[in-house]
């Protein structure tokens, strides 16, 4: 199950059928790491009985692998330098920036072919049916190497930025004004707030009642939430984050008795379709939480 979230909205005219998404995805399909290369990605099955989509419900899961070969600084540091010496004890010269970055160059590829390989996945949840694409990445940063793939991949690319007539900042600086978040929501108790300007002084609270006097002055003199740890309907909790991302998702009690009560079913199916059916009902709630979607007419 997805543990972090970085959440976008798929364009309203895109559409696209499973078969056309595969053979798109193809292009892009994963190849091992060649040890000329410092990286490789591509797109791989999600399960063994899966294509490169894994559907369920009318809801469809991509995996992106990325594999990269890795040569440690000190090491290519400390080859650089001998090659350097040995230029200068044989020529009586020192090499220029220029000559030390191509030399940089070849030590580099010439250890590639020894480096150690590191292999991640990622997941992609995408819901066709209300228009979600949700990339299980602990930062947008880290979210942007699934986008320029899918980029590469798909003749019209679909996903755009979430926006909300609310920004996540300012509704969370509400809702610890008034210690109370909105519907089923409620807030737990973490939170780091963030000066505005150049200082961009931090503090943080961890496991303590957010409701203190100190939290509505830092308020009102101006600082503003980054983040803040919530639950919903005791089914979900999660931080959210003033980017608009969803960290440290963690399902409840209800939704581990629910997955017991499945466990006979296929393993990442079963997971799958529990998953993506909390997170179709959470995401709207949050949405609305903070004012509704900016809508693409707006």
């Amino acid at each position: 199950m997805f543990t972090n979230l970085q959440v976008y909205r798929l364009a309203q005219n895109w559409a696209c059928s499973i078969e056309d998404l595969e053979q798109q995805l193809e292009r892009l399909r994963f190849i091992e790491c060649p040890s000329n290369q410092p990286s490789s990605r591509g797109w791989v099955n999600s399960s063994k009985e899966s294509g490169l989509v894994l559907s369920q419900g009318k809801q469809w899961l991509l995996t992106l692998m990325h594999q990269e070969r890795l040569l440690p600084g000190d090491v290519v540091k400390e080859a650089v330098q001998k090659r350097i010496q040995e230029i200068e004890d044989k020529e009586r010269r020192s090499p220029g920036r220029k000559e030390k970055r191509e030399i940089k160059e070849r030590v580099v590829e010439e250890l590639l072919p020894t480096a150690f390989l590191r292999s991640r996945k990622t997941q992609v949840w995408i819901d066709p049916v209300d228009r979600w694409l949700v990339i299980n990445a602990a930062t947008p940063a880290k979210a942007d190497l699934v986008l320029e793939s899918l980029r590469q991949s798909l003749d019209i690319f679909p996903a755009k930025p979430l926006h909300t007539n609310q920004s996540p900042q300012s509704g969370m600086a509400g809702w610890l004004s008034a210690n109370e978040a909105p519907g089923a929501m409620t807030i737990d108790r973490n939170c780091e707030l963030a000066e505005v300007g150049e200082s961009q002084g931090k503090i943080k609270y961890t496991n303590i009642t957010l409701d203190h006097e100190e939290i509505k002055g830092h308020l009102s003199e101006g600082k503003l939430p980054v983040s803040l740890a919530m639950t919903w309907d005791d089914r979900l909790s999660f931080i959210l984050t003033h980017q608009m991302s969803i960290k440290k998702l963690t399902y409840l009690d209800i939704i581990k008795e629910e997955a017991d009560q499945n466990a006979d079913a296929a393993g990442i199916l079963s997971d799958f379709a529990l998953m993506t059916g909390e997170l179709r009902r959470l995401l709207p709630v949050l949405v609305d939480a903070l004012g509704g979607e900016v809508t693409e007419n707006a």
